[in-house]
């Protein structure tokens, strides 16, 4: 697919570009989680960053069904960059027969998982850059049907513009 990836209404909204008139009516509405344990496959290091991140995800609503497990292979790439950092402690080089002196498999290990990592966490928000882009999701009472109607009628008031 050619040009920038298609972002959800959801992240729209939060970055307040989110416009009625271009809206794709057949986009799907997971509901946002409320708990998220960690998977059981993750090891430490992957639960350390699960357990870093999953309560301001959960916070601010970003977290869905079908992001849960995208989340858990952004915090595997983390794990595998801390796993290849620890390899790496012994030095960034080593010699061989030959070649002589190379560089260590496990930093281009390293850069490949970071990268991935850092990849994932824009796609959540999670990032410097992109985390100044996102407002955080009102929260509704779900015993007070009329308070969230008011809520999302203020919401949509932004958008009302582009459509006189």
């Amino acid at each position: 697919m050619r040009g920038r990836p298609r972002k959800p209404a959801v992240i729209k909204q939060l970055h307040g570009t989110f416009r009625r008139d271009r809206e794709n009516r057949n986009e799907p509405q997971p509901e946002p989680l409320k708990i998220a344990p960690a998977p059981e496959w993750l090891d430490e290091y992957g639960r350390q960053c699960w357990e870093a991140h999953i309560p301001a995800l959960l916070k601010n609503r970003l977290l869905t069904p079908l992001g849960l497990y995208l989340f858990a292979a952004v915090c595997e790439r983390w794990s595998t960059f801390r796993r290849a950092t620890d390899e790496s402690k012994t030095g960034l080089t080593h010699e061989t027969d030959s070649n002589g002196l190379c560089a260590r498999p496990e930093i281009g290990i390293a850069k490949a998982a970071f990268n991935d990592f850092l990849k994932g966490l824009q796609e959540f928000g999670c990032t410097p850059a992109t985390s100044g882009k996102v407002t955080a999701a009102p929260v509704y009472d779900d015993d007070d049907p009329a308070a969230r109607f008011f809520n999302e009628l203020d919401r949509d008031r932004g958008s009302k513009r582009f459509l006189a």
